[in-house]
């Protein structure tokens, strides 16, 4: 049961990668529009919030699983959350109108 809740995490997580390309190839794209005209550009910010929101699931799915205590399925809840957040932020960047 780990390592098949291990394997959904890194599946969501690739697709989370996939998804995150293209959203920076979108952002610059629009970046170059917003420089023309003397706009701040959001690229920078965006990368910034996305290296705050790994370690913010990574940190969130650890105290959520340590707060277990010594439990059998510790794993199992670990790579379970994981793959919960990730999917969630998937999600995020395929809609950005609904943020």
């Amino acid at each position: 049961m780990d390592q098949c809740g291990h394997r959904d995490f890194e599946l969501a997580d690739h697709e989370l990668t996939n998804e995150f390309g293209k959203f920076i190839s979108k952002s610059e794209k629009n970046d170059l529009n917003l420089k023309k005209d003397s706009e701040p550009i959001s690229l920078p910010y965006f990368m910034k919030s996305e290296e705050t929101w790994l370690a913010y699931r990574d940190n969130y799915c650890y105290g959520e699983t340590y707060g277990l205590g010594q439990a059998s399925m510790r794993y199992q809840v670990f790579w379970s959350c994981m793959t919960r957040m990730t999917k969630n932020r998937l999600a995020e960047l395929k809609n950005p109108k609904d943020w």
